[in-house]
């Protein structure tokens, strides 16, 4: 995206899209030499998107500086309204459910936790922070876009995973006014197909805003291209609730018959690897290498997944390598001096 926006000032840029060429050559006043450092720190903070050293940078007295130089020094003022308008200027700027439910839970990281049935409908919403307007202008073919990534992951009732990618491209036509009350808003198609055998299902979704034009409180910005705050949300059956509160114990019972509770299990082991104390995670580990040494007919991937659950981080190294589980568990002697 940066170099999208300094695509507007081609006069200013390396044909590698680098610092401001310097201007002139042979001897040159000292003080154009001063203000060419500083305009490669101007270039080495917008690059950083770091606001407050670009406008400390901007403060500098200009005196002495050649014309191009001023050219330079006015590009980067807008381009610090820029880090403004991206870091300060929108009340909302992201992904969101359409209408999230009131009793919707938000986990440490961001994460939204809902009922499966829940928040099927998405969308990208903007709105100007308080007492700010905004005009967003279509660029070619007449259209503001968004383009977004969605990554949709289900587990299966047995254990099995189904993952999805799907790009999508969304426009609206004609130039929007944004203010605190009027907000510009792209609804998403539905995403995902709800079916009886799922019992998690993660959805995140990234993106951005293009337009062709963008004017912010009258004045006309370099920015074409609006990154969204990304979207997770995770879902659940319903009763999720109940096994939240004592996971340990839904895990325990549903453990003595995973064959016939595979979805109890499966979701207080992610709460377990989620919130569990280290203890506990533990003792529902040891529960599970036990039944996966004789496990019952068709309940293998799932007792796999549970121990991914458990312990996500081993989980990215071991995969489903059951002995692997077991010298994890329990290493040999030599590793357990070390």
């Amino acid at each position: 995206m940066l170099l999208l926006l300094f695509g507007a000032f081609p006069s200013c840029v390396t044909r590698e899209g680098g610092a401001p060429a310097p201007s002139g050559g042979g001897d040159r006043d000292p003080r154009e030499l001063w203000h060419e450092d500083v305009l490669r720190q101007c270039e080495e903070a917008w690059k950083d998107e770091d606001e407050e050293r670009l406008r400390s940078l901007l403060a500098n007295p200009r005196s002495g500086a050649g014309r191009d130089q001023l050219e330079r020094y006015a590009r980067y003022e807008l381009l610090a309204e820029v880090l403004e308008v991206r870091g300060r200027g929108f009340s909302v700027k992201g992904l969101l459910p359409r209408d999230p439910p009131e009793d919707a839970v938000r986990l440490e990281g961001g994460e939204l936790l809902v009922d499966l049935e829940q928040a099927r409908m998405c969308c990208c919403r903007i709105r100007p922070a308080p007492g700010n307007e905004a005009w967003i202008r279509p660029g070619a073919g007449g259209a503001i876009a968004g383009v977004f990534q969605a990554e949709i992951e289900e587990l299966e009732i047995r254990g099995d995973w189904i993952r999805r990618s799907r790009p999508l491209r969304l426009e609206i036509r004609g130039a929007r006014r944004l203010t605190e009350d009027s907000s510009l808003e792209i609804v998403f198609p539905p995403l995902w197909e709800d079916r009886p055998t799922i019992v998690f299902r993660r959805v995140r979704l990234k993106g951005r805003l293009v337009c062709g034009a963008f004017s912010w409180n009258g004045r006309e910005l370099p920015l074409f291209s609006l990154e969204l705050d990304p979207l997770s949300i995770v879902q659940l059956p319903k009763g999720w609730r109940r096994i939240r509160k004592a996971p340990l114990e839904t895990f325990e019972t549903a453990a003595k018959h995973p064959e016939r509770y595979p979805g109890h299990l499966l979701i207080a082991a992610w709460f377990l690897g989620l919130e569990g104390t280290e203890a506990d995670r533990k003792r529902a580990m040891r529960s599970v290498l036990k039944l996966l040494r004789t496990p019952a007919p068709g309940v293998e991937a799932l007792l796999l997944r549970v121990l991914a659950f458990l312990d996500p981080v081993a989980a990215e190294r071991l995969g489903g390598d059951r002995n692997a589980w077991f010298r994890y568990a329990d290493p040999p002697r030599k590793e357990r001096k070390r």
